[in-house]
């Protein structure tokens, strides 16, 4: 039973996680708008799609936070454990890439 009860208590720190690296994903497509860098690569279209991801990973995990229906609940929340994986592997390749580009 403590199990479960852990388990449901991780998607308060998804929504937190994840609302501050949507936070990042604009602070990095505003940098590379305003130093010019955006109009020759396609970083700035890519961590656009990151911060989509992002933002319905906020939406699924506070959904799941809402949900008075158990099942709905729980499926939300693995909703928001992939779309939360998903959008970190995005984001480690999208800077790896970013970072292989300079050299």
């Amino acid at each position: 039973m403590e199990q479960l009860e852990k388990k449901g208590e991780s998607i308060y720190h998804i929504l937190n996680t994840s609302s501050n690296l949507l936070g990042l994903c604009f602070f990095i497509v505003m940098y590379l708008k305003t130093a010019g860098i955006a109009k020759s690569t396609i970083m700035d279209e890519l961590v656009g799609f990151d911060a989509l991801v992002f933002a319905s990973c906020c939406l699924f995990s506070f959904l799941s936070m809402r949900s008075l229906n158990r099942a709905k609940s729980e499926g939300y929340e693995l909703v928001a454990d992939f779309l939360f994986f998903f959008g970190i592997l995005s984001l480690v390749g999208i800077i790896v890439a970013g970072w292989l580009s300079f050299f």
